[in-house]
């Protein structure tokens, strides 16, 4: 079983979303970036959507996938989703729903929600500690906000 681990953090008008796949001990991929959203709520969302990708595009056939993600509401909605086969979102997160939307149909998709900024060493610890940090980096200007600071940092 796949399992996804996602987190966004939102400041400023800011956000950068992590997300970690792996499978028992495996680790599959991993995504952190800045994105623009209007809301947290919709970071998380984006974040469980490129989590999602990452865990489809790495397996061709029907895969069950776990994802995590510390915002109750987000969580909800995409169970709600799953139920009753609708789509509840609307505005800025609808794209990133309709995509995930596409990978369930494909995987067998299940989502928990879990209690953030945990102390323990799990995956969703690292996306949370590595939005933070990327997020603190931008927010002061340390890296540039388009590349993420990958390619260069701002002097």
């Amino acid at each position: 079983m796949l399992q996804v681990y996602s987190d966004c953090s939102f400041k400023d008008g800011q956000a950068v979303l992590a997300a970690i796949v792996v499978t028992g001990r495996t680790f599959i991929g991993s995504v952190i970036e800045p994105v623009e959203c209007e809301s947290a709520h919709i970071g998380e969302v984006l974040a469980l959507e490129r989590g999602l990708q990452l865990a489809a595009n790495a397996f061709r056939n029907t895969q069950a996938i776990s994802c995590y993600c510390d915002n109750e509401s987000a969580v909800k909605k995409l169970q709600y989703m799953k139920k009753f086969d609708t789509a509840n979102f609307t505005g800025d997160g609808y794209d990133a729903v309709m995509r995930i939307r596409e990978i369930m149909r494909k995987h067998n998709v299940s989502f928990y929600y879990i209690r953030g900024h945990k102390t323990s060493r799990d995956a969703h610890v690292v996306c949370d500690f590595s939005s933070r940090i990327l997020l603190t980096r931008i927010l002061k200007n340390a890296v540039c906000s388009d590349c993420a600071g990958l390619e260069h940092s701002l002097q």
